[in-house]
């Protein structure tokens, strides 16, 4: 017998969030910095850094070289999945469907228009990190196809407006929302303590390997290439802001 309760009127939530241009920047990085699971993210954006500069420092000085060009790429890599993911996003939550879809991008641009449905009856549970003026829903523990978890993300932005209803309908459609900061550290690894957190190890990082081995690890071709792909992305970013 199901535990999920049936509901014997539609209820309709919707929100937008336009996060388009350099001043949606900021958030679409810290929501970037959330995308990942929490173990990937400290690998990845905090243990790596580090453990190439203690390599400098205790087997090879030439691994200094690549400090900069590994944190460049990765700041690149969290613009793309905050520009792909977040730039625009249209979600609707139908309490008697129990279907969350949701459209990210628009048909202008090179971001295009993806849409997307999550089915919340294949969904054991759901967490929220509010950032800003948009908060991250992310839903974990799904039933569905291999096809599907692969296919459909796992996460969606919502307006701080109208969080209060698309959460009240994912709750009538029967799925536990973690809300509190004291739920398993859900707020502790959220988007801005990530964002926080990432921004210093990419500064503190190459500081430390430009005083302790020189200006020379400044200058490589991985130093080069991140620095035209990064003005690359902020003319575009200015661009969709003028444009907006």
């Amino acid at each position: 017998m199901s535990s999920r309760k049936e509901v014997p009127d539609s209820v309709r939530a919707v929100s937008d969030v336009d996060l388009r241009g350099i001043f949606g920047l900021p958030t679409r990085l810290a929501l970037a910095t959330a995308y990942p699971a929490v173990l990937s993210w400290v690998l990845l954006f905090a243990v790596l850094p580090i453990a190439i500069l203690l390599g400098a420092f205790a087997i090879e000085p030439q691994l200094a070289a690549g400090i900069i060009p590994l944190c460049g790429f990765l700041t690149l890599s969290l613009w793309s999945i905050g520009y792909y993911q977040y730039t625009t996003t249209h979600v609707e939550m139908d309490s008697t469907t129990r279907i969350l879809r949701a459209v990210q991008g628009d048909d202008s641009g090179i971001v295009g228009r993806r849409e997307f449905t999550i089915q919340l009856n294949a969904v054991v549970s759901a967490s929220v990190h509010s950032f800003g003026d948009v908060a991250l829903i992310r839903v974990s523990g799904g039933r569905s196809g291999l096809v599907d978890r692969f296919t459909t993300p796992s996460s969606v932005i919502v307006s701080r407006e109208n969080l209060p209803e698309i959460l009240a309908n994912i709750r009538r459609a029967g799925v536990e929302i973690s809300e509190s900061p004291a739920d398993s550290g859900a707020q502790f690894f959220g988007p801005g303590t990530r964002l926080a957190i990432t921004g210093l190890v990419f500064v503190l990082v190459p500081m430390v390997a430009i005083v302790a081995f020189g200006s020379a690890v400044l200058i490589s071709n991985g130093t080069i290439t991140v620095l035209l792909l990064g003005t690359l992305a902020l003319g575009e970013e200015i661009w969709k802001g003028l444009s907006c």
